[in-house]
């Protein structure tokens, strides 16, 4: 498969001439700023392809966007209103099915993003994870990383191949930008 390079979909405006964003039909509550503006720029990661219980997290950014509609915006104990917040919500890439084109496309779309904002990421199961911190360490530098997770995910391959969930630990580790990394959770590993 060849890699066209990023793209979003149902997102309502315009990263870069080469992007091109159509309406949005669920988005994060309270994300109404334009990508100008922005403080914190919510992405949708839909991505399964390395699942080997059951298929399904591709649809957890959607399912986060709408139970973000439940949520109360005012945090007391911090004393944030994120109905105040600039946010946007440019919607999901569009990662195929294909663990090496995810996380390819992932980390080129990250560089689209403006370094000025903080960027949310809603996935999709964690195999996408290394390609994150990947792509956020480019732009930002060294990066500490903390991963929730009952499972090490410290296989060197699982399912013949290195890109799979029960990996993404490791590919973590591997990475030059990671300079800390903490798991909390593990009930198992391997």
């Amino acid at each position: 498969m060849s890699w066209a390079g990023p793209s979003w979909t149902f997102a309502r405006i315009s990263l870069s001439p080469q992007i091109h964003f159509m309406f949005q039909r669920i988005g994060f509550a309270d994300a109404d700023s334009g990508l100008e503006e922005a403080e914190y720029v919510v992405v949708g990661l839909p991505f399964d392809g390395t699942a080997s219980f059951r298929s399904g997290s591709r649809d957890g950014p959607d399912a986060i966007r709408l139970a973000s509609f439940n949520f109360e915006s005012y945090d007391s104990y911090y004393g944030v209103d994120l109905s105040e917040l600039d946010i946007c919500d440019l919607g999901n890439m569009e990662l195929g099915a294909d663990p090496a084109y995810a996380q390819e496309t992932i980390k080129e779309g990250i560089e689209l993003l403006p370094e000025r904002a903080v960027a949310i990421f809603l996935g999709g199961e964690h195999s996408i994870t290394p390609a994150i911190v990947e792509g956020l360490g480019r732009r930002s530098g060294a990066l500490g990383v903390l991963v929730l997770d009952a499972h090490l995910d410290l296989r060197e391959d699982y399912g013949c191949t290195a890109s799979s969930h029960a990996c993404a630990s490791r590919r973590i580790l591997e990475k030059d930008v990671v300079a800390g990394y903490a798991s909390i959770g593990i009930r198992s590993g391997s």
